[in-house]
């Protein structure tokens, strides 16, 4: 799914900046787990609307120009714990 929303899209600006969307969940989502990125690359878990997977959600942050910080937590019972 995420592969297939990558390739169709025709403007390279917005296909590098979904790319790295992806990556940096991915990363975060690794972090979380603590078992780094390796173990998620091929895993399809975003739904790619609402940014959401199982139980999980991200925010990102702009840190500097050109850099985003992305943070993946769990959520329970609708509040949510760092």
């Amino acid at each position: 799914e995420e592969y297939t929303a990558l390739k169709q899209m025709e403007d390279p600006k917005k296909q590098q900046e979904f790319f790295f969307q992806l990556w940096t969940r991915k990363e975060a989502f690794g972090k979380l787990l603590g078992d780094g990125l390796p173990g998620h690359l091929e895993e399809s878990f975003l739904d790619l609307k609402s940014g959401k997977a199982l139980d999980y959600q991200w925010e990102e942050y702009d840190a500097l120009p050109g850099y985003r910080v992305v943070v993946c937590r769990r959520e329970h019972d609708g509040s949510c714990e760092v």
